[in-house]
């Protein structure tokens, strides 16, 4: 369909009422056949954009934007850029060790990494969410989504970012802390997460005391 569109003259860059173009749509959809559709139009001239860059995972066009110290603030949705970040990161490690390793390790709680490994896996995400944050882009929500995900990460750094950026800062309702602690407690280093939590001040509340 977007061959045809593009072969009758449609513009690759045509954006809509939010201002999200044909690009931006199809990598940020779910497959099948998304992602091949996002590559036809970055090939055929179609701007490639931040959020679009990371969602399909072009992590050295990535940096190449970030040399642009205004690419966060120009990004279509930069509140979602540290969940995109983050969600590269976990995809990677799972590549890494075998999606159906890593399923069954999550299922079993009961994790077999090296440490080494999982550091070169994500180091260059790692440094792609500092730049990010560093260019101070919004937390609220979509940070907390993001601190969410990076919790279950094994690697703490991960999570340290967002919560040093200010992503429990705000709206964080005891609800939302007691989600956090369930994610925390699903990571390969659950403990250092649950410890970094409450360093932030974020514990499960004590049950009230039972009635005899």
């Amino acid at each position: 369909m977007a061959e045809v569109l593009i072969h009758n003259g449609a513009s690759v860059d045509l954006r809509d009422h939010m201002g999200r173009t044909p690009l931006y749509a199809a990598a940020h959809s779910p497959p099948p056949g998304t992602k091949e559709v996002a590559l036809y139009l970055v090939d055929r001239g179609a701007e490639l954009e931040l959020n679009s860059a990371l969602a399909l995972r072009m992590e050295d066009r990535v940096r190449a934007l970030l040399t642009d110290p205004q690419a966060c603030r120009n990004a279509p949705s930069p509140e979602l850029l540290p969940r995109l970040v983050v969600r590269a990161a976990l995809d990677a490690i799972k590549d890494a060790v075998g999606r159906s390793a890593y399923t069954l390790m999550e299922h079993r709680g009961e994790y077999h990494l090296d440490p080494a490994v999982v550091d070169a896996v994500v180091a260059g995400h790692l440094e792609l969410l500092r730049t990010i944050l560093a260019q101070g882009v919004p937390m609220g929500r979509r940070g907390l989504e993001a601190l969410g995900i990076a919790l279950e990460l094994p690697h703490p750094a991960f999570a340290t970012l967002p919560l040093e950026a200010g992503a429990c800062s705000t709206d964080c309702s005891a609800r939302d802390q007691t989600r956090l602690i369930q994610q925390a407690e699903r990571s390969a280093c659950k403990d250092k997460m649950l410890r970094l939590l409450q360093t932030y001040g974020i514990k499960q509340a004590d049950e009230p005391p039972r009635l005899s």
